[in-house]
């Protein structure tokens, strides 16, 4: 199978995130500053890579139906959305999102579950019709 330009962006997005989840907490100051830099470049990231899946299959997603095209467009707003407020620590949040202590680690997955689902479905329907 030949590399593709999504293949290879989707297998970098997966080495930040096995090297920010290998350094976090394991090193002290210079880890949690490494992981801190790896989060963000990981959402940046995560920010390009769908804004240029959303250009390169603009046309595409011009023709579908209203319904799926709201949804993939929400479901990629809300992607980008908690994925940023839930890696990343913002003094205005009262309650973080991630982390095994704060005991929403199970909302947050299930966000980030059900934003993948939404952007899952409404591909779909482009296809075929449920």
């Amino acid at each position: 199978m030949p590399m593709t330009d999504s293949r290879r962006n989707l297998l970098i997005l997966v080495a930040l995130a096995v090297a920010g989840a290998i350094f976090t907490g394991a090193f002290s100051t210079t880890a949690g500053s490494l992981s801190a830099i790896l989060n963000l470049a990981f959402a940046v990231l995560l920010v390009w890579f769908l804004i240029a899946s959303y250009q390169r299959n603009s046309g595409t997603i011009a023709q579908m139906d209203a319904t799926p095209r709201l949804v993939l467009q929400a479901a990629g707003l809300a992607l980008i959305v908690v994925f940023i407020t839930g890696t990343i620590s913002f003094s205005f949040l009262p309650y973080p999102w991630f982390g095994w202590q704060s005991g929403h680690a199970g909302l947050f997955y299930g966000a980030l579950i059900l934003c993948g689902f939404g952007l899952w479905w409404s591909w779909q329907q482009r296809r075929s019709r449920w």
